[in-house]
């Protein structure tokens, strides 16, 4: 699914790794996937951004120590909405560019 929006919304945009779900790592909130991409790639977890949808996804931000983005779709407004922890909140996709760049 990741793919899908990546190739439909960011496809002018040249990732170094992209990934979903990874069954070899431990589920969040450990921020094990997130550390392992980190690793791979030498990105100091401040150049890192968690883009995610609920309140699991903010205690892996907070877990793996790196900024996070609250997306207002996908599972929709719920109790990360009340999180102080968000580094921004958006409500459009179209937002996305202007903050991972």
């Amino acid at each position: 699914m990741i793919k899908y929006y990546v190739d439909e919304f960011f496809n002018d945009i040249n990732f170094s790794d992209i990934r979903g779900h990874d069954f070899s790592n431990p589920a969040k909130p450990m921020a094990c996937g997130v550390k392992k991409i980190m690793h791979k790639l030498k990105i100091p977890k401040e150049e890192t951004i968690f883009i995610g949808d609920t309140m699991i996804d903010i205690k892996t931000a907070i877990n793996g120590e790196i900024d996070f983005v609250l997306v207002g779709w996908g599972y929709g407004r719920n109790d990360a909405f009340k999180s102080d922890y968000p580094l921004k909140i958006i409500d459009d996709i179209k937002e996305l560019p202007d903050i991972i760049q």
